[in-house]
């Protein structure tokens, strides 16, 4: 079990003995560097808000937090694609 960054942090490790996510090296396969924002990985977000219920609001705040870090050149294409998320989810509530 890994804890986030928090307020407890230093109890946590002092205490628990747990690793932080922040000590984990990069992942690609569970946590590439371009899948967090700061100490926030976007898929705890999303289902912190319980936007995974929803699969394309979900795919949209994926797409708009990640936008450009992979590969700065993408920027305006990821951004595209969360706007195609956005409309598919409103063309189902005006279905």
């Amino acid at each position: 079990m890994y804890w986030k960054s928090n307020p407890l942090e230093k109890f946590c490790r002092r205490c628990s003995g747990l690793k932080l996510a922040d000590d984990l090296p990069s992942n690609n396969v569970s946590s590439p560097a371009h899948y967090a924002s700061g100490n926030i990985e976007v898929i705890d977000a999303i289902e912190d808000w319980g936007l995974d219920k929803d699969y394309y609001l979900g795919n949209a705040v994926k797409y708009i937090a990640r936008a450009g870090k992979k590969n700065p050149d993408t920027l305006i294409e990821d951004l595209e694609k969360a706007v195609w998320y956005l409309n598919r989810r409103i063309g189902g509530i005006n279905d």
